[in-house]
């Protein structure tokens, strides 16, 4: 079997290398990485698409079990590495090391609870958990039984809850008692009570015990720790279709009904597991941490898959930064002796938490005096905002000799530039979004304050309406005029959106644009590498 590792680009030369195999040959180039994993039978067709439709289709008719690389597979090589290490909300609290062949057998144990539960390859389980280790074991343990996972981040509504178990017609609903976020105690079973009200698809809820406290449990409903008792740990992974559904996460519903997003097993294993290791560059004996949430897309693929499916060990945070005060990541850093940091504020930084992240293998500060795998001819440069400079990484790394415009639609909107030579030439700064009707509300004392809106005719026939046109049509027509000035100036340029407007500006510019809300996290990403080599 081909090692992964050798598809792991360690520099500039071997990124521009693999990322000119992935454009000219992608479907040899995927074929390659996908060979790494273990498959029952092996695909006859790599890639299979309509743009038409937009159907794409991988690794066609290639049988495999996703728990099975990312559990299976390690027993063999390192069984009792540590896979998760989880910190509580309370740090008082003791953290847990749960190796991989520990996490394999709650997996195991919890499938076949499901199994004696009727749920069967197909059916659709809804998770609605806090940020502990079960959360995780279930993930998994509807992967191994075929079932078809949906989580639904714990901080959303009995509306919200409902709404997602109804449109994927869940037949189980696995959640707590409750859960910890930071001073806070969060009664997720009256939550769940509410929500089941109206979800005639639930056929049984099991319910972990997290913070202990009397519930009401109502008929065909079972504690966590009751139901796994007698059960076996032994339990054989289903074998699944590439193409087979794995999991079902919802958008967020900003822009209208959420939406429930698809993913399949094959295509999935290979981009996440591929990603974790070129992204974040991860080596066997780090101590890896995503500060996500596994109720979002990132936490799936960045707390649970990718590091699963690479051997890695990672973190598991069930809190917030916050509690029981601002330094408890500095303390969580130095007390799992976490590997690779890198420190970007554009406010002040306590020295004393320097001094902490300081004992760190690798750590650095990113101001405008750290080296960078880029030119800047910024006349000023220890003016320029260390989130620009990570947006100029990024931009060198992903797009290699081209010339690439980066817009970061953010508080405010920023223009950036970095020619075909490597070469940061500057840009410019304007107001965003927020600031631009936060503005016409502060300075003029009759117009009302606006947040931002989609619905923005060119004639606004209200007061309202008037300044969702002038504000939004004014923001686009901003954007695309900058956009064409660059194109007469520079040939075959590349536009990538980034920042926190880029999902309501992506789908309202003509323009051809690469939209990428992790821009900048790829940016600090690859100035970490460049200092650490």
């Amino acid at each position: 079997m081909k090692k992964i590792e050798n598809y792991i680009a360690k520099n500039i030369n071997e990124y521009n290398d693999l990322y000119n195999k992935s454009i000219s040959n992608p479907e040899n180039f995927w074929s390659e990485i996908a060979s790494t994993f273990s498959w029952r039978n092996k695909w006859t067709k790599t890639l299979e698409y309509d743009f038409n439709k937009p159907e794409f289709k991988w690794f066609l008719n290639g049988k495999l079990n996703i728990t099975e690389n990312c559990l299976d597979r390690h027993l063999q090589s390192n069984p009792n590495k540590t896979a998760i290490l989880f910190e509580p909300n309370d740090p008082n609290e003791a953290a847990q090391k749960i190796s991989y062949k520990e996490l394999h057998r709650r997996v195991c144990i919890f499938a076949n609870v499901l199994k004696n539960k009727s749920i069967k390859k197909g059916d659709r389980v809804c998770i609605y958990m806090p940020m502990v280790p079960e959360l995780t074991v279930a993930v998994l343990a509807c992967a191994r039984i075929g079932a078809v996972h949906s989580v639904v981040f714990a901080g959303f509504s009995a509306t919200a809850l409902a709404a997602r178990i109804n449109d994927s017609e869940c037949k189980i609903l696995l959640t707590a008692d409750g859960s910890f976020r930071g001073s806070k105690v969060i009664d997720l079973k009256s939550i769940v009570d509410k929500a089941l009200i109206d979800c005639s698809s639930i056929k049984s809820t099991i319910v972990l015990k997290r913070i202990g406290s009397k519930i009401k449990m109502n008929i065909n409903e079972s504690w966590w720790h009751e139901e796994i008792k007698n059960v076996s740990d032994y339990c054989i992974a289903e074998e699944m279709d590439s193409e087979d559904m794995l999991f079902i996460l919802y958008t967020s519903g900003s822009t209208g009904k959420p939406k429930g997003m698809v993913h399949s097993c094959g295509g999935y294993m290979v981009y996440s597991s591929y990603t974790f290791l070129n992204v974040f560059q991860y080596n066997s004996n780090d101590i890896y941490w995503c500060t996500a949430d596994i109720g979002w897309i990132t936490g799936h693929s960045y707390i649970v898959y990718g590091p699963l499916l690479s051997g890695a060990t990672s973190v598991m945070f069930e809190g917030v930064p916050s509690y029981p005060d601002f330094s408890r990541f500095w303390n969580i850093v130095e007390k799992h002796k976490i590997t690779q940091c890198i420190l970007s504020s554009v406010k002040e930084t306590r020295e004393d938490y320097i001094q902490k992240l300081k004992k760190i293998p690798f750590f650095i500060v990113l101001d405008s005096s750290i080296k960078v795998p880029f030119k800047n001819l910024y006349s000023t440069p220890s003016t320029l905002g260390i989130d620009r400079i990570a947006l100029a990484a990024a931009a060198v790394s992903l797009y290699p000799q081209k010339n690439t415009l980066i817009i970061d639609a953010g508080t405010c909107i920023t223009y950036d530039f970095v020619n075909l030579k490597g070469e940061y030439l500057g840009g410019a700064i304007s107001p965003g979004i927020d600031i631009r009707y936060q503005s016409l509300h502060h300075y003029t004392s009759k117009l009302p304050k606006l947040i931002k809106s989609e619905a923005h005719n060119l004639i606004g026939t209200s007061t309202s309406e008037a300044i969702h046109s002038g504000v939004i049509n004014g923001v686009i027509h901003e954007i695309e005029g900058v956009i064409r000035q660059y194109e007469l100036d520079f040939h075959h340029l590349t536009i990538v959106l980034t920042g926190g407007d880029t999902k309501f500006l992506f789908k309202q510019l003509k323009n051809s644009i690469f939209a990428n809300q992790n821009f900048l996290l790829n940016g600090l990403n690859k100035i970490l590498t460049f200092n650490n080599q």
